[in-house]
Formats: structure tokens, C-alpha cells, sequence
């Protein structure tokens, strides 16, 4: 909670193997370490994303940037899906998808949207599923550093990117505004057990070396990992 009270005042004021491995019809390479790297195409749109095996769950390596349309970023809705991308202040899909940060933090997602945003075969992590990763990673203290881009992020804040996760610093869409401080936000599937307005969700901020976990309001619109099924 008091993750959460910091966030929203902050807003207020501003596998070792031989040869490939099979998931499905996609075939992953294998690597020099215990992470298997590769590609999946989403069939929905034509974007390719970079996915890679961490521990036993196999994650898009990229923030999803599916897209159906563009929303008025002044309209928040934690019951409609909203789509938005970052300082794109109109709702014309191509001029969106055109932007240079739609190619490099891909789409931000309300909650609701994030629900079904991923591909077929994919999905919406899970808040247990998000912890399954930072505690293979070494713990949720210190797993940012090692989960975040080794270039891109300002101040210093950039990572060693060991698991190849390449997390980069999306900000979000809330109240309103785009925020573009130097942190990552991404939604997991589940609601806030104790306020039907807020989901959980994980942040990664330049600054720190743990990854954050909070409730936070479902109209915000955050970046989406997705992890295979």
C-alpha cells in the first residue's frame, strides 16, 4: 500500500540442451546458457516479438504492441477497454502505430484491455506468475537490475539484462497525462482482493534494485508482458 500512495502522489504532481526445443509450431534456439531465446509472430497483426525461456516459463522478451485501435488518452475507463500509446495524444491507429515509442515500448493497455490483449497461445501473467519469475531471478529485491535493459533507461539506470528480458522504461497513461518517468509499469491478471477498482501490477524503476508490487487503479494504462500458455 504504501508502493502504491508513493506512485499515485508521484503522478499527482507531475536451459543448457542439444539442439531447438519445440512450443507448438515455434521453434526456440537454444543458447549457451539455461535460457532458451527466440521469436514468435503474432499472426493478429504481423508483429514479431523476441521470447525467451526464464526457469520453466517462457516469456515475450518485448512489450506487447497489439493495437485494434487508439483511445482518447483524456478518457480513462477501467471497464472499456482503452489502447493508448505513449505521448500520442490523438486516436487515428496509423499515426500511432508510427510513433517511435509505440516501436520501442509498444502499446499501453487499461486493465481491461490487457484481459485479452495477448495472443492466442499466450497470456496476461498472473501476479503469482510475475513473483515465479523474480524469485528464479534471485528474489524480488534484487531482480530489476538483472530483468532490465542493458542500454535505454537514463540516469544510469540501465541493467545487465542476464535473462535477457530486456525491461525498458514504458511509464504509463494515468489521470489523464502521459508520464514519462524513467520506470516501467505491467499489469498482471489479477484484481485487488480488497477494492474492485484496482489490479496488481509490477514496476521497475531506473533508481532501484527490486521490482515493485502494488494495487493500483485499473484506468491507468500500463505496458503488457505476455507468457506462454
Amino acid at each position: 500500500m504504501k508502493s502504491k500512495l508513493i506512485l499515485i502522489a508521484l503522478f499527482s504532481v507531475s536451459l543448457v540442451f542439444v539442439g531447438p526445443k519445440i512450443y507448438g509450431n515455434k521453434t526456440l534456439n537454444s543458447s549457451a546458457s539455461d535460457d532458451i531465446k527466440g521469436k514468435f509472430k503474432d499472426d493478429r497483426d504481423g508483429n514479431v516479438y523476441k521470447i525467451v525461456k526464464i526457469g520453466e516459463q517462457v516469456w515475450m522478451a518485448e512489450n506487447l504492441r497489439y493495437m485494434p485501435l487508439a483511445s482518447d488518452p483524456g478518457l480513462a475507463s477501467g471497464v472499456e477497454p482503452y489502447y493508448h500509446v505513449l505521448g500520442y495524444e490523438g486516436t487515428e491507429i496509423k499515426a500511432a502505430k508510427a510513433s517511435s515509442t509505440y516501436k520501442t515500448y509498444g502499446t499501453l493497455y487499461n486493465w481491461t484491455a490487457a484481459q485479452t490483449a495477448c495472443p492466442t497461445g499466450w497470456h496476461l501473467p498472473t501476479d503469482d506468475e510475475w513473483t515465479q519469475l523474480t524469485d528464479f531471478v534471485g528474489g524480488e529485491d534484487n531482480a530489476a537490475v538483472l530483468l532490465k535493459s542493458k542500454e535505454g533507461w537514463e540516469e544510469g539506470g540501465n541493467g545487465s539484462d542476464k535473462y535477457d528480458f530486456a525491461a525498458l522504461p514504458g511509464s504509463c497513461l494515468a489521470f489523464g497525462k502521459f508520464h514519462t518517468e524513467n520506470v516501467g509499469h505491467w499489469w498482471t491478471a489479477n484484481e485487488y482482493e480488497h477494492w474492485e477498482d484496482d489490479a496488481y501490477s509490477r514496476d521497475i524503476w531506473h533508481n532501484k534494485n527490486s521490482v515493485g508490487r502494488y494495487d493500483i487503479h485499473k484506468d491507468f494504462s500500463f505496458s503488457v508482458r505476455c507468457v506462454k500458455d
